[in-house]
């Protein structure tokens, strides 16, 4: 690339310029030279004293111009760059954000869980073993409330339906102690009449 070719090139970077690129010195200019006569439109990409340029252009039917924009590479990828960098970044922050929020919704679904379990498992057991004590002590005439989870309630009812035959069963064999033992007063004391 001349001197004259790389000025030529800059110039036209900065100010629109009337330029014939189909007489540089450089091989690669006059080749993009042709591709521009041979086509209405293009995008080519360009290296000139290592740095790369990108070339559009067009036809102007009207003036019979080929109208060509050149850009920095560099100068041009500098805000795709910049954006792409932040939306990383951003990215980054929402995958933070998105776990910290999927471990506060764990923690809290986990306090939900224990809570519910805690209502509806654990405090029903809790009252139906204090009851069972209860009757282990001899009071067989107990009620347990039938709420909570299907199988407490069923448990609960179970429960209320053994303490109530336990009851019955209770009484009745009072009935029948009294019943025996007044009949066997009644013996003792038919025997000592006869005695």
């Amino acid at each position: 690339l001349s001197l004259q070719d790389e000025e030529m090139v800059l110039d036209s970077y900065y100010k629109i310029k009337e330029v014939n690129i189909g007489e540089s010195e450089n091989s690669l200019i006059r080749k993009l030279s042709r591709e521009m006569k041979s086509n209405k439109r293009g995008l080519d990409l360009l290296t000139l004293n290592g740095k790369n340029y990108i070339f559009t252009y067009s036809h102007i039917r009207s003036v019979n111009w080929i109208m060509v924009y050149v850009a920095h590479e560099e100068t041009l990828m500098e805000s795709a760059t910049q954006t792409h960098k932040e939306m990383e970044k951003t990215e980054k922050n929402m995958s933070v954000r998105f776990l910290v929020l999927i471990l506060c919704f764990l923690i809290v679904t986990i306090f939900v869980t224990i809570i519910f379990f805690r209502y509806f498992f654990l405090k029903p057991l809790s009252r139906i073993r204090s009851q069972i004590r209860k009757m282990g002590d001899g009071n067989f005439d107990l009620e347990l409330k039938e709420e909570g989870a299907a199988e407490m309630t069923e448990l609960s009812s179970a429960f209320n339906l053994l303490g109530h035959e336990l009851n019955s069963y209770m009484i009745n064999l009072k009935k029948e102690s009294a019943a025996r033992q007044a009949a066997e007063t009644e013996i003792e004391i038919a025997g000592r009449v006869q005695d």
